[in-house]
């Protein structure tokens, strides 16, 4: 037995019928989602909603 691992982008059509001819083959699959965004941006972007706002008026931004 084999271990391949291979990236399938699961919206596809093309995706999806992989992955169904797969199954058919008897293939195990093992789904390993990778996580959407890094930690350490989304702390940045936490903190960043904890500073003053600051609203600038769209005549003035090309001054």
């Amino acid at each position: 037995m084999a271990t391949y691992t291979i990236s399938i982008n699961e919206r596809t059509t093309q995706g999806k019928s992989l992955l169904q001819l797969l199954k058919d083959l008897g293939a195990e699959i093992i789904s390993e989602k990778e996580p959407e965004y890094d930690p350490e941006f989304v702390k940045m972007i936490h903190e960043q909603r904890k500073l003053p706002k600051v609203k600038i008026e769209t005549k003035d931004l090309w001054k």
